[in-house]
């Protein structure tokens, strides 16, 4: 059974998202203008491009072991919390 990781990086201008094996190597990934989401629905659009890729790959939610994200702003990691993100207006 193959298991997968995801990464999304959600930038000031576009938000990336990538479907990665264990080794670290990229499988898929596509991209999409930050600024054409309003800021409270980037979480949704993030969650729509991974259930896209699955699909695309016909990957099963099961394998995927876990997801990473990269924010341009304040995050505390540990409690789940963004606070601000420099780049996108009215996150917090």
């Amino acid at each position: 059974m193959k298991r997968y990781v995801i990464g999304a990086d959600i930038g000031g201008t576009h938000t990336k998202v990538a479907l990665l094996d264990l080794g670290g190597r990229i499988l898929y990934k596509t991209e999409f203008s930050t600024k054409s989401k309003k800021s409270d629905h980037l979480p949704d659009a993030v969650a729509l491009e991974v259930l896209n890729i699955l699909k695309k790959r016909n990957i099963q939610k099961k394998d995927v072991l876990g997801l990473g994200s990269g924010l341009p702003g304040l995050v505390d990691f540990k409690k789940g919390l963004v606070f601000s993100l420099t780049n996108i207006p009215h996150w917090k």
